[in-house]
């Protein structure tokens, strides 16, 4: 098998494209040159190297001179941040993106797959806060955050803890949690809705198209189920019409070429969101950015880091909450000692970058222009009890005032165990 051929195969360990709708797309992309943008994924279709080429020039001219500056400025960000996957967040910087136009940002939280989540992590942080450094440093014009309820009904039949009760009673918890942290950090340009309120946001003539969207993409074989189609729906609505925008999404491990193999992150939507745009002919204008995974504090059976989504938890013990009850030092603490925690260079590294972003655009600069930062008691009692203490803070941070004993109430009838 030639190299182009074998990209193609790898693709198809990811999305199970027939050769039906991979002619179409072919098809497509050879009549509308200046519209289908297929990111990197054009280098995996098997093409010519002149035929990319000839696209990526017809591509490039339409592209107005005032939008180079922000990509300039998007590559620097992505490679400033410790909280972004770099590699797979710059190969999917869209040039449709209408930048210079102050297109939103979005990105979505789900309930659970196997099982009903059992607490918000502290991890969410990390696409928070990396969407308001976004925002600010590329003039975005809000930020969206979607609570899946409606794609998490669809694993229903997988679990009895599932009911539309039962998930709508935690996701509208953790709107809760995020509204209360955007309030405390006053943030502004935020939207924080539940999946089956979007019309709130894009519209009565949007949701209609929203869920067309969903019915053409339940018939179009490799978008893979139902859920699939309202994510189809979801990036399309939220950052996909007009000028466009960023999804951010995030990055757990990157793709097993020879062996393949499902990769619990997003980049299974993405992938789908892109080859289906392009198999219906409509112009993609979406920009993917990762952030990081999360992790857990704990080894698993191998004695290695085990990453996690930033914002599902099914073992509270083995997480970080975003929790008015959290003792986040003790628990650090506690794991370190075990051999996890911060012993693990990837935990240090992604909650120092939280950090960072937490002192840079919740604390800001003292009257001499220098980023204040977070106090800490000298003290070593453990392996980087400096940054414990920091977690602490940010903890306390949030919740305190008169806030503290809502989210008390809120935190335990969602989470009770």
């Amino acid at each position: 098998m030639d190299k182009e051929n074998q990209e193609l195969k790898v693709l198809r360990n990811l999305v199970d494209i027939n050769d039906n709708d991979f002619n179409i797309i072919t098809s497509n992309l050879t009549n509308s040159k200046d519209k289908i943008q297929l990111l990197d994924y054009l280098y995996k279709l098997g093409f010519s190297k002149e035929f990319t080429d000839d696209v990526l020039k017809i591509q490039n001219k339409t592209i107005p001179p005032e939008r180079f500056k922000y990509f300039e400025k998007y590559k620097k960000l992505v490679l400033s941040l410790r909280t972004v996957d770099h590699n797979l967040s710059l190969l999917r910087l869209n040039p449709f993106t209408a930048f210079e136009k102050h297109p939103p940002l979005f990105f979505g939280m789900g309930g659970g797959s196997k099982e009903l989540c059992k607490g918000l992590p502290f991890d969410v942080l990390a696409m928070l806060l990396t969407a308001e450094k976004f925002k600010r440093e590329l003039s975005l014009s809000e930020c969206r955050v979607l609570l899946a309820n409606r794609i998490t009904y669809t694993n229903i039949p997988k679990n009895p803890e599932f009911s539309e009760k039962s998930i709508d009673n935690v996701m509208l918890a953790e709107k809760y949690l995020m509204q209360l942290t955007i309030n405390k950090f006053n943030f502004s340009n935020w939207k924080i809705f539940l999946q089956t309120d979007i019309e709130q946001v894009i519209g009565r003539d949007g949701k209609k198209e929203y869920e067309e969207i969903i019915k053409d993409a339940d018939k179009t074989l490799f978008v893979g189920g139902h859920h699939y189609s309202i994510e189809m729906a979801d990036i399309f609505s939220l950052v996909g019409q007009n000028d466009g925008g960023i999804k951010l999404g995030w990055f757990m491990r990157n793709l097993d070429e020879k062996n393949g193999g499902y990769i619990m992150d997003e980049q299974p939507f993405h992938a789908r969101f892109n080859l289906f745009m392009a198999l219906k002919n409509i112009k993609n204008n979406v920009t993917l950015s990762y952030a990081n995974a999360g992790a857990r504090l704990y080894s698993g059976k191998t004695g290695a880091l085990e990453k996690e989504s930033p914002y599902i938890c099914y073992q509270p013990e083995n997480r970080i909450l975003l929790s008015p009850f959290e003792d986040p030092i003790k628990k650090l603490k506690k794991a370190t000692k075990h051999g996890g925690g911060f012993e693990y260079k990837y935990y240090r590294v992604y909650l120092s970058g939280v950090i960072s972003l937490f002192e840079e655009l919740v604390l800001g600069k003292d009257e001499v222009g220098n980023i204040k930062r977070i106090p800490i008691v000298k003290q070593n009692s453990f392996k980087c009890h400096d940054i414990a203490q920091k977690i602490e803070f940010i903890q306390k941070y949030i919740f305190s005032g008169d806030e503290l004993e809502r989210a008390k109430e809120i935190w335990k009838s969602a989470f009770p165990k």
